[in-house]
């Protein structure tokens, strides 16, 4: 592999986690610069992802007996409970949250947006 391959596999895994496609034509891709900030990006996602399902598991935890917590098998349930929880009362409609285009495991924009950098801002 070359430089440039390397540089697109992690924009490309960037992207991914971020929930978008990045099309970077020949020659003309994006810049070291625009793939650490995506790469940057990426990070902080998966560390608010993973401090919200601890805060999520903890309430949990609060709300219910043990025997119940163990019920759920997976922390996308318990994280949207705990966000319909949270965002009880602040104008936030409780059927969309249940929607996968609104929580995707800390990515946005299911159509799949495309540009040569694009964010999920621009989503």
């Amino acid at each position: 592999m070359n430089i440039g391959q390397i540089l697109e596999t992690h924009l490309g895994w960037a992207a991914d986690r971020l929930g978008f496609r990045a099309v970077t034509p020949v020659f003309d891709g994006a810049d070291e610069v625009e793939i650490e900030a995506e790469l940057s990006r990426a990070w902080m996602i998966d560390i608010a992802w993973k401090d919200i399902t601890q805060r999520a598991w903890t309430w949990l935890k609060e709300q219910s007996p043990e025997d119940q917590a163990e019920e759920f098998e997976d922390d996308d349930e318990v994280r949207r409970l705990f966000l319909i929880d949270w965002l009880n009362g602040k104008g936030y409609d409780d059927e969309l949250i249940g929607l996968d285009e609104f929580i995707l495991g800390g990515r946005c924009c299911a159509n799949g947006c495309a540009s040569k950098v694009s964010t999920p801002m621009s989503c």
